[in-house]
C-alpha cells in the first residue's frame, strides 16, 4: 500500500544530477504543512534566515539548497522546494492525483512517463509526479479537471528526491511531453453548452466594501451562468490596475472552480490582446472613466453573451474592486489611525472609535486550582510559608514529593510510573527558590532525607553512580538553565553531553530495568525501575536559551511539566512557620512510603530489587465514574492537534502520560480509595496540557536557530511586555539599540507580512505621525 504519513524530514539523495542541477541556485525555501478548517493539507513556503514564511515573489526570502536542507532537518519540517523563476531556464509540471492508494499509476500520467524525457519525481503525498523541463513555456497554464499544471515563473514546487522509476535522472528538453500535456489540458477546456438567463442578473447599483455582500450578489447569479470567467478576468483587472501580484491571487483563490493559480496568467494574456476592441470605444472609456479599470475582457465576454449588460459588469467590478482594495490595506497590516486630545483612537476613514487608550489589557491566565488531599496540603503550605508566594510552583512541588514518596511502588493504570521532572520558571526575586527549600525541609520532616538527591550533576557517570546509590531520589535543581545550557553547549565534553541522554532514558523507565553504561573499569550494572525525579528553577530566558534546537528534537523538552510563576508577587510575611512541617503532612507522607510495610520500604533504595515482580508494586486501577473514558478522549484529542501540526508533537507528545501520571500521584495523596477517579484524570489534563501551551509559546518566545529569529523574538518579547502592542520608537529603546534601526524595520515589516504583527500609523493631535505595532 502506498503510505501518505506526513513524515519529518529526512534529507535530500545527494546522487540524484537534476537536483544538483537545481541546487546551484538559490532559489530555495523549507516548507511545513498547514491545515484548513476542513482538515485539508497545505504546503507552507517558509525562510530559512528567518524562520517566517517566505514568498515565491520575494527573493530575500530565498536561501541556498543547504541552508533549505539543514533547516528543514534541524525544526522537523516537511521539506524543502524550489522557486520558478523568469530568469531560469527551467519549466515546472504536475501531474496531481494521479496514483492511487496501492501505488498503481493512472494510463495517462504513465504515458507521459513512459516517455522518459526527462526528471521526474513522486511528490510528497506519493499521489503525484513532479516533473522538470529545461526550457520556459510562455505561460502559466492548468486545470483541476486535466490534472496537470505547468509553470514558467512565480511558483515553489516541493521537491522529494523521490525518483520516478525509468525517467532519467537529468532535466533535459522534452517537446513530446509539454505537446501530450498541452493537449490534455485543451481537451478539458472545451467549452461546454450554458444556458445563460440574463434576467438572474441582479440589478446593485449601489457600491460596497464587503467581501460577503459580494459573496452573497454573485451567488444571486443563475448557477449555469459560466461567471466564474468573467470574474476572475474582473479581480485580474483589478490586479493589474493597481500593480499587485496579490490581486492575481486573490483572483484565483477566490473565483469558483479552477486550481489555486490557474488561469492567471491566461486571463493576463488575454487582457492584453483583446485591449480595445469588443463593445464601441466611446462605451468602453465611459465605463473605464467611471469605475476606474480597463474593461475590455468583460467586454470580450460582453461579444460572447450579448445579452450580458456590460455596465451591469461594471457595478460588479467596482464593487469587487472597492472590497479587493480594503482587504490589501488590511492585509498590508497599515491601518491609519488618529489619537485624540484625550487618547482616544478612531478610524482615520470612518471616525469608528477603535479604543480609548493604547494599552490593552494583557490576557491573563486562570490560576491552577490545588488538587484535593496531600497534593494540594503541601502545595498550601509551602504558599503559606512564602514571603513571595507562587501557588504554581508549589503545586508542582507537592506533586514532585508526593511523586516520590510513591516511586518504585505505586503505578498507574497503564503501568506508569509517578517521578516527574518539573520546572518552575519565574523571574529573578520572585520566590521561585522557596519551594526548592521547602522540598528538603518535608522530606528530613518525614525521615526520608536519604531520597534526597544533589543540585545538580557534573557527569554522565556522577548521575549513573547516584542512581546505583539512590534508584529513588528527589533532586531540587536551582539554576537549571544553567545546568542545562552546560551540558546542551556545543564545547560540552562527552561526559556532559550524555547526561541529557540519560535523563530522557530515566524518565521513560517506568517499572523497566536499566542497563547502566560501561566506561573504563567501570562494568555495566541493571538497575532495576530506577525513579528520579527533579524539581527545578530557572528564570524562563535562561532556560529557554539553554534548549536551542536540539531540546526540540530528541524530546528533552517535552519530557519537562512546566508551571510558569507569576511575574508579579508582592512581599509578605509568611502565614506560618516555614520551619515546622504540619504532622498531618507527616503522616500523609510516611503512610504512602510504608504503604507495602517496612519489608518493602526497605527496597526502595535498592537497585537490585525489581518491584514490577513482586506483590509490593500496587497498581491503581480505573474508577468507574469515567475517568477511563476521560483520559482516552483526552488522548485523542492530543492525537488529532499533532496530525494538525507536526511541530506540536515536539511540545504534546508526553502530555497524555504526563497527564496519566499527575492524576496517579493526586489519587494516591486522596489516602482514600486507591482508583483513578475521573476528577484526578481532569485535573492532570489541565496541567499537562498548560505545560505543553507554556512550552510552545516558550519555545516561540526564545529558542532560535539563527540571529534573525532571536532578533524577532526580542522584538516579540519586547512588544508583549508592553501589553501587546508598541511604539518603533519604544521598541528600539527596550531593545537599548541591539538592533540597527534598518535591521529592525526590516524585522518589523517581515514580521507583518507573516501575519505576527499589524501595523498602525497613529497620528497625534501634535507631530510627526508614528508607527505603532501590535501582536495578531
Amino acid at each position: 500500500m502506498l503510505t501518505t504519513e506526513m513524515v519529518p524530514f529526512t534529507g535530500i539523495p545527494a546522487d540524484i544530477p537534476a537536483i544538483n542541477e537545481l541546487a546551484i541556485r538559490d532559489q530555495w525555501v523549507a516548507w511545513k504543512y498547514s491545515f484548513d478548517q476542513n482538515g485539508k493539507p497545505t504546503k507552507i513556503p517558509v525562510c530559512a534566515r528567518s524562520g517566517f514564511n517566505a514568498s515565491h515573489s520575494d527573493q530575500k526570502t530565498w536561501c541556498s539548497f543547504n541552508e533549505a536542507v539543514q533547516f528543514a532537518l534541524n525544526r522537523k519540517l516537511a521539506g524543502v522546494g524550489y522557486v520558478l523563476t523568469d530568469d531560469d531556464e527551467y519549466t515546472g509540471i504536475d501531474l496531481d492525483k494521479c496514483i492511487d492508494e496501492d501505488g498503481l499509476i493512472e494510463p495517462w500520467a504513465q504515458e507521459i512517463i513512459d516517455l522518459a524525457e526527462t526528471y521526474a519525481e513522486y511528490s510528497p503525498s506519493g499521489h503525484g509526479i513532479r516533473m522538470f523541463i529545461k526550457g520556459k513555456i510562455d505561460r502559466s497554464i492548468g486545470s483541476n479537471k486535466s490534472r496537470v499544471e505547468m509553470y514558467r515563473a512565480s511558483r515553489y514546487l516541493t521537491i522529494t528526491g523521490k525518483h520516478a522509476h525509468g525517467t532519467p535522472n537529468v532535466v533535459r528538453e522534452a517537446p513530446e511531453t509539454l505537446r501530450r500535456l498541452l493537449a490534455r489540458v485543451s481537451e478539458f477546456r472545451a467549452p461546454a453548452d450554458y444556458s445563460f438567463n440574463p434576467a438572474s442578473l441582479p440589478n446593485h447599483t449601489h457600491l460596497t466594501t464587503s467581501l460577503d455582500e459580494i459573496k452573497d450578489l454573485l451567488s444571486e447569479i443563475d448557477p449555469d451562468c459560466p461567471y466564474d470567467d468573467w470574474l476572475k478576468a474582473m479581480m485580474a483587472v483589478h490586479g493589474m490596475t493597481n500593480g499587485s501580484a496579490a490581486g492575481f491571487a486573490m483572483v484565483n483563490n477566490w473565483s469558483a472552480g479552477g486550481s489555486k493559480y490557474s488561469g492567471v496568467r491566461e486571463i493576463e494574456n488575454k487582457w492584453r490582446s483583446f485591449k480595445g476592441h469588443g463593445v464601441g470605444a466611446g462605451t468602453l472609456a465611459t465605463i473605464s472613466k467611471t469605475y476606474g479599470a480597463d474593461l475590455s475582457e468583460i467586454a470580450r465576454r460582453h461579444n460572447s453573451y450579448p445579452e450580458f449588460d456590460a455596465e451591469e459588469a461594471a457595478r460588479i467590478s467596482a464593487m469587487i474592486l472597492a472590497a479587493w482594495e480594503k482587504q490589501e490595506r488590511e492585509k498590508s497590516g497599515t491601518r491609519q489611525v488618529l489619537e485624540q486630545e484625550d487618547g482616544t483612537l478612531t478610524d482615520a476613514e470612518t471616525g469608528e472609535v477603535i479604543e480609548q487608550s493604547v494599552n490593552v489589557p494583557a490576557k491573563i491566565e486562570q490560576p491552577i486550582s490545588y488538587p484535593p488531599g496531600l497534593v494540594g496540603s503541601i502545595a498550601q503550605w509551602i504558599v503559606a510559608t512564602a514571603r513571595r508566594p507562587q501557588p504554581e510552583l508549589a503545586i508542582g512541588a507537592a506533586l514532585a514529593i508526593v511523586g516520590t514518596v510513591a516511586g518504585r511502588q505505586f503505578a498507574g493504570p497503564t503501568r506508569s510510573g509517578t517521578h516527574l521532572y518539573v520546572l518552575g520558571l519565574a523571574p529573578t526575586g520572585k520566590g521561585k527558590d522557596h519551594p526548592l527549600q521547602q522540598i528538603s525541609r518535608i522530606m528530613a520532616a518525614a525521615k526520608l532525607s536519604h531520597h534526597v538527591g544533589p543540585s545538580e550533576f557534573i557527569s554522565m557517570p556522577a548521575v549513573v553512580k547516584f542512581l546505583m546509590r539512590k534508584p529513588l531520589s528527589i533532586c531540587p535543581m536551582d539554576e537549571f538553565g544553567g545546568f542545562m545550557k552546560r551540558i546542551n553547549s556545543r564545547r560540552a565534553s562527552g561526559f556532559e553531553s550524555s547526561i541529557s541522554k540519560i535523563l530522557r532514558t530515566m524518565w521513560s523507565s517506568s517499572f523497566a530495568p536499566y542497563m547502566t553504561p560501561e566506561w573504563a573499569s567501570t562494568p555495566s550494572e541493571i538497575i532495576h525501575s530506577p525513579s528520579i525525579t527533579i524539581f527545578g528553577a530557572s528564570t524562563p530566558e535562561q532556560f529557554y536559551s539553554s534548549m536551542e534546537g536540539a531540546s526540540l528534537e530528541d524530546g528533552t523538552l517535552n519530557r519537562f511539566l512546566l508551571v510558569n510563576g507569576r511575574a508579579s508577587v508582592s512581599e509578605c510575611d509568611p502565614a506560618v512557620d516555614p520551619s515546622v512541617v504540619p504532622d498531618s503532612i507527616v503522616d500523609g507522607l510516611r503512610r504512602i512510603y510504608f504503604r507495602s510495610g517496612e519489608l518493602a520500604s526497605g527496597h526502595r533504595n535498592d537497585p537490585s530489587a525489581d518491584p514490577s515482580t513482586s506483590n509490593q508494586l500496587l497498581v491503581l486501577p480505573w474508577c468507574v465514574d469515567g475517568a477511563h473514558a476521560a483520559y482516552t478522549g483526552f488522548s485523542k484529542e492530543i492525537e488529532r492537534l499533532v496530525d494538525k501540526d507536526i511541530d506540536a508533537s515536539a511540545f504534546y507528545a508526553r502530555t497524555v502520560e504526563m497527564a496519566l501520571r499527575i492524576a496517579t500521584i493526586v489519587a494516591i495523596g486522596r489516602l482514600e480509595d486507591e482508583q483513578i477517579r475521573r476528577g484526578d484524570v481532569e485535573y492532570g489534563i489541565e496541567v499537562s496540557y498548560r505545560s505543553g501551551k507554556f512550552m510552545a509559546e516558550g519555545a516561540a518566545d526564545y529558542m532560535a536557530d539563527n540571529e534573525n529569529q532571536a532578533n524577532a523574538q526580542k522584538i516579540m518579547r519586547a512588544i508583549k511586555a508592553r501589553n501587546g502592542r508598541a511604539s518603533q520608537r519604544t521598541i528600539m529603546q527596550s531593545l537599548k539599540n541591539s538592533i540597527r534601526p534598518r535591521d529592525l524595520r526590516e524585522i518589523l515589516q517581515a514580521m507583518c507580512d507573516a501575519g505576527q504583527l499589524t501595523r498602525w500609523e497613529v497620528k497625534p493631535p501634535t507631530g510627526p505621525s508614528m508607527f505603532w505595532y501590535q501582536i495578531e
